[in-house]
């Protein structure tokens, strides 16, 4: 989640409105100046572990497994938000969730995944390979 305070509207700047109960797991919240990690100042609602909390200091919850570290994407203002280098402190630091498999470019997960939506590659390009073509399915 990125620069989700940056509407700024009056009295709901924040990447949540803490009124329904809310889990959050693997995430990277990356906020900008001037900006919230959560509208509100109660966390009875926030639930969850192995976040990466970065902009505004410490995360305003006590979550296991949180970090308050620069995540290391390759272009954040860019909207690349995909892991700069292996040594990006997010890289292989989620927990495995039943069901969430690959990452959002559809790359297998491995264990344990990165947090945030992309695991890490050197690659930092979001095309993915062409498909093989002139082959052939024989059904038996």
């Amino acid at each position: 989640m990125y620069n989700c305070g940056g509407r700024k509207l009056s009295g709901s700047s924040g990447t949540w409105d803490l009124e329904v109960p809310t889990k959050v797991t693997n995430n990277i919240l990356y906020q900008l100046s001037g900006e919230a990690y959560i509208f509100g100042t109660s966390c009875n609602q926030l639930s969850g572990s192995n976040n990466l909390w970065y902009g505004l200091g410490a995360p305003p919850c006590a979550m296991t497994g949180n970090m308050n570290v620069d995540p290391q994407l390759a272009s954040p203002a860019g909207a690349n938000f995909q892991l700069s280098s292996s040594g990006s402190p997010a890289n292989g630091a989620g927990i495995a969730i039943s069901g969430l498999s690959y990452d959002f470019d559809g790359l297998l997960r491995p264990s344990p995944p990165s947090i945030g939506a992309y695991d890490y590659t050197s690659n930092l390009s979001s095309q993915r390979p062409t498909p093989p073509t002139k082959l052939t399915l024989t059904v038996n």
